[in-house]
């Protein structure tokens, strides 16, 4: 290979790495199992969390099960963000007004800025 054609090829290559990186964008968030860790709040318990960034919108989706013996009433679910400076959003889940004992439903919340660099995250159940 010619010596000239190295930095060519180069730019050409810095182009078309840039051009990638612009169309896939920032649309997956790094998961912090920090925050997107399984939890357990009045026999619901929370798993699978993932957390998706996509033109400054996130959205959280978690798998919720009933581990009480009993079919659990509720109104909604609070989901609490947290940043460094102890900030806090709150996003709100819905998954109907009740869910049976062992049933699994789904949550899909979101908000028009980027959590992933929260430090908590909490279920607050709203009954």
């Amino acid at each position: 290979m010619n010596k000239k054609n190295i930095p060519i090829l180069s730019i050409i290559f810095v182009l078309v790495l840039g051009v990638v990186i612009y169309l896939i964008g920032p649309s997956v968030a790094t998961k912090d199992s920090t925050i997107l860790k399984d939890q357990e709040v009045e026999g619901l318990t929370f798993t699978n969390a993932d957390l998706n960034v996509e033109k400054g919108i996130s959205t959280l989706t978690v798998s919720v099960t009933n581990t009480n013996k009993e079919t659990y009433s509720l109104n909604y679910i609070e989901i609490v963000v947290t940043d460094e400076k102890d900030n806090s959003d709150t996003l709100i889940g819905y998954i109907g007004e009740s869910i049976d004992s062992n049933e699994t439903k789904i949550i899909t919340a979101s908000i028009d800025k980027d959590i992933t660099e929260s430090k908590s995250l909490d279920y607050i159940i709203n009954k």
